[in-house]
């Protein structure tokens, strides 16, 4: 959050997701409530997506990723 003037910005959280391909399969991780999710996170302070992601798998998944392209 910044302060604008006498209001307060909020900026909610952003996270992203990786897809990551072996084969025919697709990576998926099961999070905190037990349920299947693709591997990611939220970004940081001035973070871009693409370094969100490569981040985000080497913590998760311990990988070294390289960004193909940018789904939505």
């Amino acid at each position: 959050m910044s302060e604008v003037g006498s209001y307060v910005e909020f900026r909610p959280p952003t996270s992203v997701k990786g897809i990551v391909f072996e084969g025919s399969k697709i990576w998926l991780r099961r999070n905190e409530f037990h349920k299947w999710e693709l591997p990611g996170g939220r970004m940081e302070d001035g973070e871009q997506p693409e370094a969100t992601v490569i981040r985000e798998l080497r913590e998760e998944l311990g990988l070294e990723v390289t960004i193909d392209h940018l789904v939505d």
